[in-house]
């Protein structure tokens, strides 16, 4: 028998999703950044995106995802708007772009991961890139350790078992389960970066 959440459209999980990281004593800091640009569900979006504002979603994803899981990856977009890091790392980006991914990502949820510990609101699903040794680095180090050869890979304990459906095609060991709008922020005119990285810093201090 389907749960009252499971029961919910996935719209009004991302409502849910928003409400419940706002009255948390680590996550409301996003509470501005989630009320900047569009926050939606839709279609044509293989599992999340964000552009550095906006941040969708798809139905499938937050169908197979328990609710904790859904919070993570609400939290884990705003948090890729929240530091800037399309417009910030856009250099990364053009050097490699799937270790820019992969970097801001491991970054994210080092922070997510210590920000709620015991799991109350947020769990990190098994399939997303995370390793203690990146607790505290920024994207830069993280690339440049990801970059160089010497360093043995980071851990990824994802099973195959253990992905969604929705996510499991095209999806392998040590990639992004979301996707990033770098093109889109490196189209961004001089002024429309300012103005993002001003609206950014507003809705940071709203949080």
């Amino acid at each position: 028998m389907r749960t009252s959440y499971e029961n919910l459209s996935s719209a009004r999980k991302l409502t849910r999703a928003h409400v419940q990281l706002g009255k948390h004593p680590e996550f409301c800091l996003l509470t501005g950044i989630m009320m900047m640009g569009e926050s939606l569900i839709k279609e044509g979006v293989r599992t999340a995106y964000t552009n550095g504002r906006d941040k969708y979603y798809s139905t499938k994803l937050f169908e197979e995802l328990e609710e904790v899981e859904i919070n993570f990856v609400v939290a884990h977009e705003n948090f890729h708007v929240m530091l800037k890091q399309m417009t910030t790392w856009i250099t990364l980006w053009k050097i490699n772009k799937e270790l820019a991914n992969q970097a801001a990502d491991y970054v994210i949820n080092s922070m997510i991961k210590e920000m709620d510990p015991e799991e109350v609101v947020i769990r990190l699903p098994k399939w997303v890139l995370y390793d203690d040794v990146f607790k505290g680095w920024d994207t830069k180090s993280v690339f440049d350790y990801l970059n160089d050869p010497n360093n043995p890979p980071p851990g990824h304990p994802c099973k195959d078992s253990d992905v969604p459906d929705c996510i499991k095609d095209g999806m392998g060991q040590g990639e992004s389960f979301d996707e990033h709008g770098w093109e889109e922020a490196k189209e961004m005119e001089v002024g429309e970066a300012k103005q993002l990285a001003e609206d950014i810093d507003s809705a940071i201090r709203q949080g």
